[in-house]
């Protein structure tokens, strides 16, 4: 072969002879051979644990997700029925209000017809009382309520109890006869 000045190279003997050397391989110490596979031995070691650590890890976490999970759905369960009975006890709760009131009601009536022997002096003292006590407080003083009794004077007739009183007979216009 020619090179671009029209010569042909020639080859050096002592080029030959480092391509012989680096083909050739090298050889290392036993002692430095020995520590580089203990060493790679030990990382070796170290990375299997390593492994067993991740997925001993893994496993532990898929546990917890599915313990967790778990416990979700029994709270979900837990949260049903509880919901449940709060719809039970607020149906249960507005009928008993709708009988309070009714119940209330019955005995304002009660109340005001029993009020009816109450003196005036006396009606709004009990008016500061719930109605309970009210009607309560009636009928333990009903006998004091009573028209007359309360101080020593006779009971007033009503108009009912006039219209059956019989007029006496008068003695003095006597027919003799």
């Amino acid at each position: 072969m020619t090179d671009a000045t029209g010569q042909t190279p020639t080859v050096d003997v002592q080029e030959t002879d480092t391509t012989q050397e680096k083909e050739q391989p090298k050889t290392f110490d036993l002692a430095y051979v020995q520590q580089l596979r203990q060493e790679a031995a030990s990382y070796r070691v170290k990375a299997k644990e390593l492994e067993d650590l991740q997925a001993e890890t893994a496993e532990k976490q898929a546990l917890a997700e599915r313990e967790r999970l778990e416990k979700q759905g029994e709270y979900q369960a837990l949260y049903e029925t509880a919901n449940g009975k709060l719809s039970e006890f607020e149906t249960h709760n507005k009928t008993l209000a709708e009988q309070l009131a009714e119940t209330n009601q019955v005995l304002e009536t009660l109340y005001s017809k029993q009020a009816e022997t109450v003196p005036d002096h006396i009606k709004p003292l009990l008016e500061k009382m719930p109605v309970t006590e009210r009607i309560d407080w009636i009928a333990k003083n009903q006998d004091k309520l009573t028209t007359g009794k309360a101080n020593g004077t006779p009971a007033r007739h009503t108009q009912q109890q006039r219209q059956e009183v019989k007029p006496a007979k008068n003695h003095r216009f006597r027919n003799p006869l």
